[in-house]
């Protein structure tokens, strides 16, 4: 069976987006596991919101890690978005071939499908719910702080904080399908059933 040169690149391009998408949410993770510890040892005094009485290496931390989970956030998004395109190639293609009387089993794309849903789903709370939400909490947090208003600083900060625990969930759950799915993909490559076909 000729198989195409575009659904070869498409395939790859599948599994290599899953990979870059699962590199982007534990690099992220992993970057803030480390940075809060470190400045949180340091101790910084900032000069910038000298007049705020709150812990000044919660800022120092949370200003870069604010910028490392947006830059994940649009990772994320190239990488979801080019996974659904090729993955709804294959899928297309995989209806033809079965139409044409070829026997290919349904279950490994079934379970890309679950895996990847799964994957979106988390990824669309986080960028058009969460993300947006938690952003908008970081930036009062900061102003507040940078005015030297620290009771008003510390409430939007528990606020910003109270997201947290969300935040580490939708992660996990993100990376754990993307794992998912990237596991079947390699586990069952696509293009070797075409071509045992």
């Amino acid at each position: 069976m000729g198989v195409s040169t575009f659904l070869r690149f498409a395939l790859a391009l599948h599994g290599l987006a899953l990979a870059v998408w699962l590199a982007a949410l534990v690099a992220g993770g992993v970057a803030a596991a480390h940075l809060f510890p470190a400045m949180k040892a340091l101790d910084p005094a900032l000069p910038t919101f000298a007049q705020y009485g709150g812990e000044h290496w919660r800022v120092a931390a949370g200003i870069p890690a604010n910028s490392i989970f947006v830059f994940a956030d649009r990772v994320q998004f190239v990488c979801g978005g080019a996974a659904l395109m090729t993955l709804g190639f294959w899928l297309a293609t995989l209806a033809r071939l079965r139409q044409e009387g070829e026997r290919l089993s349904v279950a490994p794309a079934l379970l890309r499908s679950v895996a990847l849903t799964g994957a979106m789903a988390g990824l669309c709370y986080q960028l058009f719910i969460l993300g947006p939400r938690m952003n908008a909490s970081l930036k009062a947090w900061l102003g507040a702080a940078l005015d030297g208003d620290t009771v008003r600083a510390e409430t939007l900060r528990a606020v910003f904080d109270a997201d947290h625990p969300t935040a580490s969930r939708t992660l996990g759950f993100t990376a754990a399908c993307v794992l998912a799915g990237l596991i079947v993909h390699l586990w069952n490559p696509p293009m070797a059933r075409i071509e045992k076909a």
